[in-house]
């Protein structure tokens, strides 16, 4: 996988999470940052905002992130989450 695809410049990177800062969910801002990747996040917030995606990112949305955002949003897997995190 080409790294430089998923590299975005600092000043980019800061204007995503003060994005994400200003819709006051900074909770979401740090379970994003373990998650995704700042190119992932990225169009998390293009797709939620409803800004437009181009073809690249609606190929890396529906084959990566739509299914990590199914997995997350699966009910069983956050009572399995949360069987092995308080166990």
């Amino acid at each position: 996988m080409n790294k430089k695809k998923y590299e975005i410049s600092s000043t980019r990177f800061k204007k995503l999470f003060n994005q994400i800062n200003d819709l006051e969910i900074n909770s979401l801002s740090s379970a994003l940052k373990v998650m995704f990747t700042p190119y992932q996040i990225e169009i998390i917030i293009r797709k939620s905002g409803g800004l437009h995606l181009s073809k690249t990112h609606n190929e890396v949305f529906s084959r990566i992130i739509r299914k990590k955002l199914l997995a997350l949003a699966n009910e069983k897997f956050y009572k399995l989450a949360q069987q092995i995190i308080y166990a």
